[in-house]
């Protein structure tokens, strides 16, 4: 049973690395196509929690330290670039309905959505 559970594990990590790595593709040709800049894009798509669970069959604090590794480059890219956190507080919610008991994503989305997006609302939502 661990094995088959194992090989489960497996091929969920390598679809959510295959659909990060295609989005990022797909966002490099749009901005070769448009001549804009990358951080500047928006992100190509934000799933629901519900249907991120059940892609993930269970392993949700996998696709949560995924998802958290995709929010932190969105941060940096917008803080040293065009500061336009639109899409922070959609990505924060997300990683943490994912795993709720990680306290170093919600302690930073909520402090970032309260500072530097100026949105302390959905600071407090997350909190």
């Amino acid at each position: 049973m661990t094995y088959i559970r194992n090989i489960a594990l497996l091929f969920v990590l390598l679809g959510l690395i295959s659909l990060v790595a295609w989005s990022k593709t797909i966002l490099r040709s749009i901005e070769v196509a448009n001549k804009i800049h990358f951080a500047e894009l928006p992100p190509l798509y934000l799933p629901d929690a519900k249907y991120v669970r059940l892609i993930t069959l269970g392993f949700n604090n996998v696709a949560s330290d995924i998802l958290w590794f995709n929010t932190l480059s969105y941060f940096g890219k917008q803080f040293r670039a065009g500061k336009d956190y639109r899409w922070l507080n959609d990505m924060c919610e997300l990683v943490t309905t994912l795993n709720p008991r990680a306290p170093h994503s919600i302690e930073f989305c909520a402090t970032m959505l309260s500072w530097s997006a100026k949105e302390p609302e959905k600071s407090n939502l997350i909190l």
